[in-house]
């Protein structure tokens, strides 16, 4: 009878993103351990997002650590937080990775390191989204039917399409 998120906060430290999503078994829109609801997410242009491997594991605790060693101030949590809700309700490709773009500068500045497509892909023509720790697993990558062709010339072999990954 241990709760969860609070064994993780005291072991691992993380947010308990992970843990919400086992306890549902599904997508989740997730603020805090008090707060996490059920969510589904399948936009209209799901058939253009894909998930890349980036070849490398993200020490999960470092990157929290980094980021919580960051200051935050009111104004960006609510701007991120309102990215991130105007991002879940957004329609349309294109001012979606309009969106991306804007939420990925702005856990940017706080953290004071580049984005992942400033760092790899600075000529890839669409929006490219950490997911997880900032630079770590996997990133969301919107694009057409040569992203997965992109990807794979770079070196990163493992490119799944969101719709094979997500039912």
């Amino acid at each position: 009878e241990v709760d969860a998120f609070e064994l993780s906060e005291a072991s691992f430290g993380g947010s308990g993103y992970d843990i919400a999503v086992g306890m549902l078994g599904g997508d989740v829109l997730y603020r805090s351990p008090e707060m996490w609801e059920g969510y589904v997410y399948s936009p209209p242009f799901r058939d253009r997002l894909y998930f890349v491997h980036l070849n490398q594991k993200q020490n999960s605790r470092e990157g929290i650590a980094a980021y919580r060693s960051k200051p935050l101030s009111e104004a960006i949590i609510h701007q991120i937080s309102d990215l991130t809700e105007r991002l879940i309700r957004c329609a349309d490709f294109v001012q979606f990775q309009e969106l991306l773009v804007e939420h990925e500068a702005a856990i940017s500045s706080v953290i004071g390191l580049p984005t992942v497509k400033e760092k790899y892909f600075s000529d890839y023509p669409y929006a490219i989204k950490s997911l997880g720790a900032w630079g770590g697993d996997f990133v969301l990558a919107c694009g057409d039917e040569n992203t997965p062709q992109y990807f794979k010339e770079k070196g990163f072999e493992t490119v799944v399409a969101y719709s094979e990954l997500i039912s």
